[in-house]
């Protein structure tokens, strides 16, 4: 079990989450988007699925329960849509870069990528929505700190 394959399968697990929120919530209506929302959730799945290496379960759940309960118990719960995009968008790339050595692991991130970047890109195209990127690097810091990857946090602790 590696632990950096642990943290993968999380990060991916939730992006995972975060676009059934989307999907469930109704989040986006326009037809086009809703199929990059439904075809990326099942792209985290066939990734988490095909991510190379062996895997702790129950480090995974329990670190991607922490997270929902972080956000669960959030004074201010109510982020935006673009604020759980941004989060998706910042989570894929930032693997991307950690993991460019590996063209296995690259195929498996480069299609999530491009279909949140569809996402982003509907929603703020302009990149202007400043809240919503505050409110994403806040996710994006506590979601780091819980699995143990602090050289990826921006926020100090």
């Amino acid at each position: 079990m590696s632990k950096t394959t642990d943290q993968a399968i999380t990060g991916l697990a939730t992006i995972a989450g975060c676009l059934e929120t989307l999907r469930m919530t109704n989040a986006y209506a326009r037809v086009d988007i809703r199929r990059s929302i439904d075809y990326c959730f099942t792209l985290c799945g066939d990734a988490i699925r095909d991510w190379p290496g062996f895997s702790n379960m129950r480090w995974i759940h329990e670190h991607r329960e922490a997270f929902k309960k972080f956000i669960a118990d959030e004074p201010d719960t109510g982020y935006a849509s673009l604020s759980v995009v941004y989060m998706c968008a910042q989570l894929i790339e930032d693997m991307l870069d950690e993991y460019d050595y590996s063209e296995e692991k690259t195929a498996l991130l480069t299609p999530i990528k491009t279909e949140i970047d569809k996402m982003v890109q509907f929603s703020d195209s302009d990149g202007r929505n400043f809240a919503a990127m505050d409110a994403a690097w806040h996710l994006i810091d506590n979601f780091y700190r819980l699995i143990k990857k602090d050289n990826f946090a921006k926020e100090k602790a």
